[in-house]
């Protein structure tokens, strides 16, 4: 009556799978080894779009059309933003 081990999932991988992923360790860890830009979707979440204020930093909770000029361009040189982000920051800009 003994029980039977449940295979985990490192049982179901191979040795070609082992194989494969060192491989691809290396081609990544590698100098010629790239990832473009465009497919890089940032999520920062500093800036709610669609209510127009602020989720981080200084002024969070302010309406983002409220907040000075020099702290958007602030925020446009020194945070991460998403495409959204972005496009909002910089009709801001463009406005004032």
């Amino acid at each position: 009556m003994g029980k039977k081990k449940k295979k985990s999932t490192t049982d179901s991988i191979t040795q070609i799978d082992k194989k494969w992923i060192q491989e691809e360790v290396k081609r990544l860890n590698s100098e010629n080894s790239f990832r473009l830009k465009q497919t890089v979707d940032p999520h920062s979440n500093f800036i709610n779009v669609s209510q127009g204020y602020f989720n981080k930093g200084k002024h969070k909770g302010t309406p983002v059309s409220n907040v000075p000029l020099n702290y958007l361009k602030w925020v446009m040189e020194n945070i991460e933003l998403n495409k959204g982000e972005t496009n909002l920051i910089n009709k801001l800009i463009n406005k004032k």
